[in-house]
């Protein structure tokens, strides 16, 4: 038995031998009856019992300790309730609530941790509601779509081979008044230049400048072969597009690939819900001293998206022959509200340029 004044474990007996407490005759008769019950298991008569603290009720001038009797059978190992069966757990409102709503049963669990931070405890909780928010509100968005959208397929592949056919005279009649689908021309986007030029280390970087026609984000790559047919280099870069602005592929190459054939690929699909607003910084004025370059930015939006990014093309005449980019947060962390100015410094050693555009990304 377990002493309810110290909780030690005494032997059978009416006083407590480490504190001296009185053991009530309740315990006792609960004893004699389990002794005389058996182990619902094994039926030995070698029992103990033990008053697990269920909480405790406290009045003005006095304090009442709630107990709960559990049976352990010292041969065997079981252990059960007396006094009436376990209450049964509810398994599937656990397995629904993850299911379902996942921060509820996260909550519960959380609350319970007496020993957790209360910042940690109550920080985590938030996220897991704030997630669940935005899941729930971002995928009823997705399921209204208006029919200005209706015709957008998310995540379709546009693909142009080097060696695709040519179509016949019928195909070519059938779509003349369909949108060119192919990876320089779609519906989300045309090539409107391209650059080409190969850094101090010797990489090649293939430019394509693009003009979109959506909002919208898009994934690309090429891979380079040579005569034999041997792939000698593969490059890919995610961009996010805003209608009526520029933006740039960027490729990067180790391999020279100047008389390499190219296979395109490209796909577009639905903004993140990670994304900012998009316009949201613009490029106040740039200026060069020595070796960096200078951008005075200016935000006009409330709030920028973590990965709110700038994108340079740096130009010499009419040609590309560099490019840069950052983050907002990196570069220009000063940036904290509608309004609100900073300064960029951009390391440009040994780029020869007289004029940079200026491209933001959400």
């Amino acid at each position: 038995m377990k002493c309810p004044n110290c909780g030690a474990q005494i032997a059978s007996g009416k006083f407590c031998e480490f504190c001296g407490a009185q053991i009530n005759s309740e315990m006792l008769r609960e004893q004699e009856l389990l002794n005389k019950a058996g182990c619902p298991s094994c039926g030995s008569t070698n029992i103990q019992i033990k008053r697990e603290n269920q909480g405790e009720i406290r009045a003005k001038n006095s304090k009442t300790v709630l107990h709960q009797t559990v049976a352990v059978c010292k041969d065997c190992g079981n252990t059960w309730y007396p006094n009436g069966k376990e209450k049964p757990r509810k398994t599937w409102l656990w397995v629904l609530g993850w299911i379902f709503i996942f921060p509820l049963p996260l909550t519960l669990i959380l609350l319970k941790k007496k020993e957790m931070k209360p910042a940690v405890k109550y920080g985590i909780i938030a996220a897991a509601w704030i997630l669940f928010l935005m899941i729930g509100i971002f995928g009823g968005s997705d399921r209204d779509k208006s029919p200005e959208n209706a015709n957008i397929t998310p995540a379709s592949d546009i693909t142009e081979q080097a060696d695709e056919k040519a179509p016949s005279a019928q195909e070519e009649t059938e779509d003349a008044d369909k949108t060119e689908n192919t990876y320089a021309n779609n519906e989300y986007y045309d090539i409107v230049e391209t650059g080409q030029y190969t850094n101090s280390i010797g990489t090649t970087y293939l430019i394509h400048k693009i003009l979109a026609k959506q909002d919208v984000s898009v994934s690309a790559s090429v891979v380079a072969t040579d005569a034999g047919g041997n792939v000698i280099g593969k490059s890919t870069d995610d961009i996010i597009l805003t209608k009526g602005k520029n933006n740039y592929f960027c490729y990067m190459f180790d391999a020279d690939i100047s008389d390499a054939s190219m296979q395109f690929q490209s796909s577009a699909e639905k903004d993140s819900f990670m994304f900012g607003e998009r316009n949201g910084v613009e490029m106040v004025q740039y200026n060069q001293s020595g070796d960096d370059l200078y951008i005075t930015f200016k935000q006009t939006v409330e709030k920028l998206g973590s990965f709110a990014k700038f994108k340079l093309l740096l130009y010499k005449g009419d040609t590309i022959v560099d490019t840069e980019d950052g983050y907002f947060n990196i570069y220009a962390e000063n940036l904290n509200g509608k309004d609100t100015t900073d300064v960029a410094s951009i390391w440009v050693y040994g780029e020869d340029f007289d004029r940079v555009e200026y491209i933001y990304e959400p």
